[in-house]
C-alpha cells in the first residue's frame, strides 16, 4: 500500500508530477497529474509499447493525433492512446489545464519524438 500527497511532489520544470510508479511502489504503471500552463505543450511523440490515458480535471487541452486529427478535451473527458499512436498535447487557453495521466506499463525510455 502506498499513499502519496500531490502537494509534496516538486517537479517544477516538468509538466507532469508522477505520484505512483515502480520507483516508489510495486506498481507496473505510472500514475500522475499534469499541469499545462497557458500555451504550454508536449511535442508530438509515440510510445512503442506503452498505452496512455488522459483525464481532464480542469480546463481544456488540445489532443493532436496522427493524420492531423485534432480533439479538444474538456473537464470530465478522457482519452485513451494505444501504443504506436502519435500524439501531442497543447493548452491554447488562458487558464491552467490539469490532467490525470496513467501510463502502462511503466517504461520511462519508451518515447520517441516525431518531427
Amino acid at each position: 500500500m502506498r499513499i502519496v500527497d500531490e502537494s509534496k511532489i516538486q517537479e517544477k520544470e516538468h509538466v507532469s508530477r508522477w505520484l505512483i510508479g515502480p520507483w516508489n511502489s510495486e506498481s507496473k504503471l505510472d500514475f500522475g497529474v499534469a499541469f499545462f500552463q497557458p500555451d504550454q505543450q508536449v511535442k508530438k511523440h509515440v510510445h512503442e509499447k506503452v498505452e496512455e490515458i488522459f483525464y481532464v480535471i480542469e480546463g481544456e487541452i488540445i489532443l493532436l493525433l496522427d493524420k492531423d486529427q485534432k480533439f479538444v478535451l474538456k473537464k470530465g473527458q478522457v482519452a485513451y492512446i494505444p501504443p504506436k499512436q502519435g500524439h501531442a498535447l497543447q493548452n491554447r487557453s488562458r487558464k491552467i489545464a490539469k490532467l490525470v495521466i496513467v501510463k502502462s506499463p511503466s517504461i520511462p525510455t519508451n518515447k520517441t519524438y516525431l518531427i
